[in-house]
């Protein structure tokens, strides 16, 4: 669920717009009132990989008044940190070759309420004694994923989803700077991987005089004012093994794209079947985009992307 509003045709207008209105009240629920405010958040996480592995970590993150940033997390042995100050970007240890674990822990803390894509059909929303759900399809060409977003009555606050072979449950809801902040998030994946989140904040009234410095041994570099990432000009999938209704099976790729807007490497992060990574970086490696924007010049840049595979 990510940033685009076109209505799909096949939808129920009024549908959508009493979902979106939903998606908004949980957003507004979860918005900070006042402030700004110095922020400590203290998240402790346990992961289990495919293979049945778990592993366990800390995230500490300190976010100040100016929107200075910092962030030190530990999983495992990775170990890692980031200092963001006004345009610049201090980084210890390998925080760019981040575990997957780590990057999905970065995506879910803190959290934030989603908005429905333009590939997001709402199809029925279902009223329980506490609860609201939104039953939604995500269509993209041939492949149909379902998905349902439930939210808490009285509050309006979201407590499951289920989207994009994933689920997310939040519970242990908190008031913070008049906001309401699950203090637990459980996320699994199909493919088994799961990562459950305790998460403490606490408003400081001040911060220690180093808490933003930059460390001897970091590495420093310069944010982009303006920004944009690489868009798709021919991205075409491997070829299908079955038409609407058959099961997607996906690969997610860390992507490197060049100035030129050429993919100049690609390393596959997760797989719900690995005999296809192959396939699937010979698949990116023919994708073409417009290339990402830093301060009105293409840039190299890394994202994350993810090859559909229908009906295989």
């Amino acid at each position: 669920m990510v940033s685009f509003v076109r209505i799909s045709l096949a939808e129920d207008v009024q549908l959508r717009a009493r979902a979106v209105a939903m998606m908004s009240r949980a957003k507004i629920a979860s918005t900070l009132q006042g402030g700004p405010y110095n922020i400590e958040t203290d998240a402790t996480f346990q992961t289990v990989d495919r293979d049945g592995v778990a592993a366990s970590g800390r995230l500490k993150r300190l976010r100040g008044s100016k929107g200075y940033l910092r962030q030190d997390v530990v999983w495992g042995e990775y170990r890692a940190s980031m200092v963001g100050v006004s345009m610049q970007i201090a980084t210890i240890g390998p925080w760019d070759a981040q575990p997957y674990a780590v990057r999905k822990l970065l995506a879910l803390v803190p959290f934030s309420v989603g908005e429905f894509d333009s590939k997001d059909v709402v199809r029925e929303i279902r009223d329980a004694d506490t609860t609201t759900c939104i039953v939604f399809e995500t269509i993209e060409g041939d492949s149909r994923e379902p998905g349902d977003i439930c939210f808490a009555k009285a509050t309006g606050a979201m407590i499951e989803a289920h989207a994009g072979g994933a689920t997310y449950e939040y519970s242990g809801y908190q008031e913070f700077g008049g906001a309401l902040m699950p203090g637990h998030i459980g996320y699994r994946e199909r493919s088994g991987f799961s990562l459950s989140v305790d998460i403490t904040m606490t408003k400081l009234d001040a911060l220690p005089e180093d808490a933003f410095a930059f460390p001897a041994e970091a590495k420093v570099s310069t944010m982009c004012r303006r920004f944009s990432w690489p868009e798709p000009l021919s991205v075409p999938p491997p070829a299908a093994g079955g038409g609407d209704g058959t099961a997607v099976s996906r690969v997610s790729l860390q992507v490197g794209v060049n100035a030129e807007g050429l993919v100049t490497s690609a390393r596959v992060i997760r797989s719900d079947r690995p005999e296809l990574n192959g396939e699937a970086v010979k698949t990116v490696q023919g994708w073409r985009y417009q290339p990402g924007i830093c301060d009105g010049k293409p840039s190299p840049m890394t994202m994350e992307v993810a090859v559909p595979f229908q009906g295989r």
